[in-house]
Order: structure tokens, then C-alpha cells, then sequence
């Protein structure tokens, strides 16, 4: 992910450049310090960040699981860094039977579907391209012989409807804006 000219600098140290108002959300004081730092692009990579990590229900995404790249020799930003460790998703720590219950999410809403409607534009968002989306995880899944076929649906399942009400709220935003 880093090259030998590049480092990779924590969400942790780009939120505290810059104090936080009281009234900023933590969404929106993070993505003044990008600002303010000349992070390109970051908010479109944040946004694509809290989608990926609502679909894969991934509940560990706090400020030292992304960040930004920066060149080493000019110090120029070069944007979020690619996402990384998403280990904890897909309901991993969770017995079968609560698979689709609700869980905290982070950095910025502990409820996932508060955090996801922090998106206001999905208009990069090709829903298309996530038709078949729960076939490959269900097709990767099926591969690990520890995984009973009841459990590897129940995640089918789930990230089908993630799929959805994302598509879903795609087009209410949408239907607003025009």
C-alpha cells in the first residue's frame, strides 16, 4: 500500500491538526482537517469508505484503521489512504443467530445507518456494479471449510439488503436534488 516514498499517516493525527466546535460532527471536523491539510479528494473517499464499510458491516473502522498518504520528500498529501484492515465485518465475532443484528459502528455515528446517511452524494455510486456483489462473498465464503452453509447465508442475506437500502438511498437522494 505504501511505497518507499510515501508514509501512511493515521486518521488519528489528520482529526487533531485542527480543534473541533462544538458543533461540528466528528464527520465534518475530520473532513475540515483534510481540508485544512490539502488531503485531495477526501471527502469522496470517506464517503466510499462508510458505504464499503455499511455494506461489509464492519464495526472496526476507528481513527487508527484509515488515514492518509503523504509523499515523504515534497510532504504533498496524495489522499486517503486505500482501505485496510476490515477484518472485523461480516459479523465475524457473532454467533449465527444475530447475524444482521445491529452493531456500533465508527469512527464518526455508532449506528450504521446514522453514519451512512452522513453521505450526501452517491452519484460515483454504480449500483450496478454490486448486483452480483453478495454471490462473490457468498463464493468466497464457501471456501472455508469451518463455515457452515446456514451462517455463510444469514451473511449472504445481510449484505444483500445492505446492498439494497444503499440503492435505495442512492435514489431518494437522488428524487431530492431534482
Amino acid at each position: 500500500m505504501v511505497h518507499t516514498d510515501e508514509e501512511l499517516v493515521l486518521a488519528y493525527y489528520i482529526d487533531r491538526t485542527i480543534m473541533q466546535r462544538g458543533n461540528d460532527s466528528l464527520y465534518h471536523h475530520f473532513l475540515k482537517a483534510c481540508q485544512t491539510l490539502g488531503i485531495p479528494n477526501a471527502k469522496l473517499s470517506i464517503d466510499k469508505m462508510i458505504v464499503c464499510d455499511y455494506i461489509i458491516a464492519n464495526y472496526d473502522r476507528h481513527y487508527r484503521n484509515f488515514g492518509a498518504l503523504r509523499n515523504t520528500v515534497t510532504l504533498e498529501w496524495e489522499g486517503i489512504a486505500p482501505l485496510y484492515d476490515s477484518r472485523s465485518s461480516l459479523w465475524a465475532t457473532l454467533p449465527t443467530s444475530m447475524i444482521g443484528s445491529s452493531y456500533k459502528s465508527k469512527p464518526f455515528n455508532s449506528l450504521p445507518e446514522e453514519q451512512l446517511e452522513l453521505v450526501e452524494d452517491l452519484s460515483w455510486l454504480d449500483v450496478t456494479k454490486l448486483k452480483e456483489f453478495d454471490k462473490e462473498v457468498e463464493d468466497i465464503l464457501n471456501r472455508n471449510p469451518l463455515m457452515d452453509e446456514s451462517r455463510v447465508q444469514a451473511i449472504v442475506q445481510q449484505v444483500h439488503l445492505r446492498i439494497e437500502k444503499i440503492s435505495m438511498l442512492k435514489k431518494r437522494i437522488y428524487d431530492i436534488k431534482k
